[in-house]
């Protein structure tokens, strides 16, 4: 979790993307992944394949430890999809 920094908003990570087809699959992935967590990242597209992502729980008003098991979660799809892998 070593990208990740906290701000006024959650947790926050830049993601760049080398093509729109790794960005629609990243978005897709993390779409399954925060249904199955049953939490969700709040996306603020950038540019075409840069996306910044943030993780807050609004419920409780701060970072908890769902926020950093999701930012886990998508290192882990953000590299996969980097990579090339499904």
């Amino acid at each position: 979790m070593s990208n990740w920094i906290i701000t006024h908003r959650g947790l926050f990570r830049t993601l760049t993307f080398d093509s729109e087809l790794q960005l629609h699959a990243f978005v897709s992935g993390l779409e399954k992944i925060s249904a199955q967590m049953n939490h969700h990242a709040d996306l603020e597209y950038v540019s075409r394949l840069v996306v910044d992502v943030y993780l807050i729980t609004h419920d409780l008003g701060g970072i908890t430890k769902k926020d950093h098991a999701l930012a886990e979660s998508i290192d882990k799809l953000s590299q996969a999809q980097l990579l090339g892998m499904p």
